[in-house]
């Protein structure tokens, strides 16, 4: 599936995400999280992407479907969430 956005769109989006004050060293994530397992990883980064889900599904430029979609796979996190986490 393939969505097209307007220059103004992607300008909002922009500094939608650049309001988030994401780190931007990917590499000091991964080094951190070398040695964790899979479930460990999902166990500890489930909130924070999760966090950053609920705020993409809440930028108004983005289609309904798409906001379905993340929707779709925070339901998903939280389950998988509750059995393998808690």
């Amino acid at each position: 599936m393939s969505i097209e956005m307007t220059a103004a769109e992607q300008s909002a989006l922009k500094s939608a995400l650049a309001a988030l004050d994401l780190p931007v060293s990917a590499a000091a994530a991964a080094t951190a999280s070398a040695d964790l397992s899979p479930r460990e990883l999902f166990c500890r980064y489930w909130p924070i992407l999760k966090r950053v889900l609920e705020f993409l599904a809440s930028v108004p430029v983005l289609p309904a479907s798409v906001k379905g979609a993340i929707a779709t796979v925070i339901a998903a996190g939280d389950t998988v969430s509750k059995i393998i986490c808690h």
